[in-house]
């Protein structure tokens, strides 16, 4: 008798459809579904570094962008008793939609990376046959 014969029944031994293959088939097989479970830990891990802050810069960016609109309304009033003056470096005039801009763009990037996170997750908890 053969000295694997042993190892091979055992190996074997499994559902009737894997009777059918040869054991370096089902080591391989094996083989495959670690790598397959261990990628889908890996892109779930992934996308819970790409979800959690941009969701701190997303709900951030949102405050921001409160916060803004209200300073706004007492900068507009300084500016039109005052005239023009220096925010961030530039003229009041040149710097307030500047700003505008940048605190919506803080918050649809934050979103944009909280959707490829979701979709990584999505991604990793599908069936993969």
């Amino acid at each position: 008798m053969p000295k694997n014969s042993g190892k091979n029944k055992e190996i074997n031994s499994g559902n009737g459809s894997a009777n059918n293959k040869e054991p370096s088939q089902m080591l391989h097989q094996l083989a495959q579904e670690e790598i397959v479970d261990y990628m889908g830990a890996f892109i779930s891990g992934l996308a819970d570094e790409i979800i959690n802050p941009s969701n701190v810069i997303r709900l951030n960016g949102k405050l921001l962008s409160k916060a803004w609109k209200d300073i706004s309304l007492i900068l507009h009033h300084h500016y039109e008793e005052n005239g023009d003056f220096d925010l961030a470096g530039l003229n009041y005039t040149r710097a307030h939609p500047r700003i505008t801009q940048l605190i919506s763009e803080i918050v649809d990037g934050a979103v944009h990376l909280q959707n490829i996170g979701l979709s990584t997750s999505d991604f990793a908890r599908r069936d993969i046959p």
